[in-house]
């Protein structure tokens, strides 16, 4: 009677030294005084769930009887933190005693035949590091018995406590990036020059003592190159040489070694004096300390890149309830089939046709779970700054996917149009980013209204110089007082709404040479454009 038990059973050694640890601790637990029984005998319901939830690498846990007993997987095994491995088969408002009140009311809800969905839910948690503020999203959906009664309740779930983190880590960068820009303004203004003079044929007859407290060194004669940096000696030599030669103005940036023997980063200008005839008699220059600008905007460039990159996983984070749903259906099937094929092989004279259609369902239903989980971790994965010539439908078609997670139950048409054959030359993560944001703002703007349809089409200009795509929702328009100041950041008419999601779309397609502009009609809908080199 017990299929799913015997397997786990038989199948344990196995499958904990290939990562599934929690199959062997359930095994060997004694569960005899639990409200599941002896291993071995427990409920059909429940042994297909504990069968199925053990198989899956998405954090789930099954709470069975009065008492809740708690059995979970290898991927909620690090959410309980100190707990595991001893919260298994212990009541589960017992293992999370800190947080009673708030778990408490929706656990004996499902109980007594009710669900539960929540994209965010706040609990103060010890996990071994004292009370700390964790976030996660999850489904509490009952599990029956045979005679429909409810036996216990299965959760799926997922952490969002690092995507509210980044998000407070994102705020704290741009506040780094507004003190960086500060220090750079306060560096320019305050910093002194070093001005010199050279003769005509660039010999430096002059340097204010400046240059000697800086390096220890005059700068007299030729010894001014003596603090070259040894990557900059040439280039530098050589533009000087070529400004004589020509007598252009003379610039470049180059790193000079101090007295301390550091180097840093110094621009160069030298402009001639000419006599009446022309001819130069005199060069006179100055050199800046440049450093804490290069080095402040390499750091804008580590910052920008580090916020396009959370705001992916901050995108994902907003999505983590849609995919918690969407991946609750296929891993219901796969339970319902196996149940079904428990029933088929409990019959005197099985019908094997029938068992292999349920399984090779359940199969499929799996695969669908597993295409979900693949496609956001190669959303996340890849990294920043490789362009390159992409087909422009691929973008589309995989940024569509990732957006329409989760959309199926809110009624969302989504009509795409674009030529296969269209090319740009791009990032193709940061685009997917922009689309995804695009797409994402749309659904929500269709909240509740008659028509939910998003409309995608991309074409080429009349000289193939430019690509545009267009992203148009029937919502309900943008207020005017916010459509003025659109793409600024920490612009929102989200509750929860950080405000930069449109703003690092403008830097993403301005970044590739682009253009992104915004139509809005109240009660109507709202149309944004995406303009993109072709090269």
């Amino acid at each position: 009677m017990q299929l799913a038990a015997v397997r786990l059973a038989h199948e344990s050694e196995a499958r904990a030294s290939a990562g599934h640890g929690m199959v062997e601790a359930i095994a060997a637990h004694d569960w005899s005084k639990t409200a599941l029984g002896p291993y071995g005998e427990w409920p059909i319901a429940a042994a297909t769930m504990i069968a199925m939830l053990v198989e899956s690498s998405q954090p789930m846990f099954l709470l069975w009887g009065a008492e809740r007993t708690l059995v979970y997987n290898d991927a909620y095994a690090p959410l309980l933190g100190f707990k595991h491995p001893h919260a298994l088969g212990l009541p589960f408002l017992d293992v999370w005693k800190e947080a009673l009140e708030s778990l408490k009311p929706l656990v004996d809800g499902v109980f007594a035949g009710g669900s539960h969905y929540m994209d965010h839910i706040e609990l103060k948690l010890d996990r071994g590091e004292g009370l700390k503020d964790a976030y996660f999203a999850f489904s509490y959906n009952p599990v029956r018995n045979g005679d429909g009664t409810v036996g216990g309740l299965l959760c799926v779930c997922t952490e969002k406590t690092s995507s509210v983190l980044a998000d407070r880590q994102r705020l704290r960068m741009e506040e780094r990036l507004r003190e960086s820009e500060d220090n750079y303004r306060h560096a320019v203004e305050l910093n002194p020059q070093v001005s010199w003079t050279a003769d005509h044929d660039g010999r430096i007859s002059n340097v204010s003592e400046r240059w000697l407290e800086l390096t220890g060194r005059t700068g007299l004669g030729e010894t001014w190159a003596d603090t070259l940096h040894p990557d900059d000696f040439g280039p530098t030599l050589e533009t000087w040489a070529a400004a004589i030669k020509t007598g252009h103005a003379y610039g470049i940036e180059h790193r000079c070694r101090l007295r301390s023997g550091e180097y840093r980063w110094f621009q160069t200008r030298a402009f001639p004096r000419r006599d009446a005839e022309g001819r130069i008699i005199r060069w006179y220059g100055s050199t800046e300390d440049i450093h804490d600008r290069k080095v402040g905007e390499e750091r804008i460039r580590e910052i920008q890149a580090e916020l396009l990159h959370m705001s992916r996983y901050t995108a994902l984070g907003e999505m983590a309830s849609s995919l918690a749903h969407e991946l609750n259906q296929p891993l219901t099937a796969v339970a319902n089939y196996l149940s079904g094929c428990k029933v088929f092989l409990d019959d005197p004279a099985p019908d094997l046709g029938a068992v292999g259609e349920a399984v090779g369902e359940a199969a499929n239903q799996a695969l669908r779970a597993g295409e979900i989980i693949r496609s956001l971790r190669s959303f996340v994965s890849r990294t920043e700054g490789r362009r390159q010539s992409e087909r422009l439908g691929e973008i589309v078609q995989e940024a569509c996917a990732l957006a329409m997670i989760g959309s199926k139950h809110v009624g969302i048409d989504l009509d795409v149009r674009v030529d296969p054959d269209l090319h740009v030359f791009v990032d193709r993560i940061q685009i997917q980013q922009v689309l995804l944001n695009l797409m994402r703002n749309a659904m929500e703007a269709m909240t509740g209204r008659a028509e939910r349809r998003i409309l995608i089409t991309a074409s080429a200009s009349e000289c193939n110089a430019f690509k545009e795509i267009v992203v148009e929702d029937k919502g309900g328009g943008i207020d005017p007082a916010i459509f003025a100041k659109l793409f600024q950041p920490f612009q929102t008419t989200k509750p929860n709404g950080m405000g930069v999601g449109l703003s690092i779309c403008r830097t993403i397609v301005e970044a590739h040479g682009g253009r992104i502009t915004a139509q809005s009609v109240p009660g109507v809908g709202t149309t944004f454009r995406i303009t993109l080199p072709r090269l």
